[in-house]
């Protein structure tokens, strides 16, 4: 994947430090879920989600599974590489759903939630971020320079 499509996953356009490449190292962007972590993440149907991992010196088993459906998917993480795009092919990203994710030995379970699409400025969507849990993403979202413009 080339650096702008990463990029743009990130939201690392909008951030006011470091470079995008340093980013991306040290944090998973705004839509980009961190393996390692359990919690609550929000997405927006328009916007690329991706799995971030923080070290990517070696190959990684991963095993997510949708805990409704009971539905798993094993994917094959290459090394040297911190992000990869949710397989939304294989397992669709749904809104008001578990996953649990095995990356090597690391078990985090998510739990996910769509934006509505009525919200469209960072007042409206920093208040659904807390309401939903995803405390992280508005941690994120606080220190970014522009961050209407992931939005649009």
């Amino acid at each position: 994947m080339k650096l702008n499509a990463l990029i743009i996953i990130c939201g690392a356009c909008c951030l006011s430090t470091a470079t995008a490449a340093e980013k991306m190292a040290q944090w998973p962007g705004l839509w980009m879920i961190d393996v390692t972590r359990t919690g609550d993440f929000c997405y927006q149907h328009s916007h690329q989600v991706a799995l971030w991992r923080s070290d990517a010196s070696e190959p990684q088993a991963l095993l997510i599974t949708n805990r409704k459906h009971q539905r798993k998917l094993r994917l094959r993480w290459p090394s040297k590489q911190n992000v990869l795009v949710w397989p939304n092919k294989q397992m669709p990203l749904l809104s008001n759903a578990a996953y649990l994710i095995q990356s090597g030995d690391n078990f985090s379970t998510l739990s996910v939630n769509q934006l509505p699409n009525t919200l469209k400025n960072y007042n409206d969507i920093s208040a659904w971020f807390e309401r939903q849990g995803c405390s992280s993403q508005l941690d994120l979202l606080q220190q970014m320079k522009n961050p209407d413009q992931v939005f649009q």
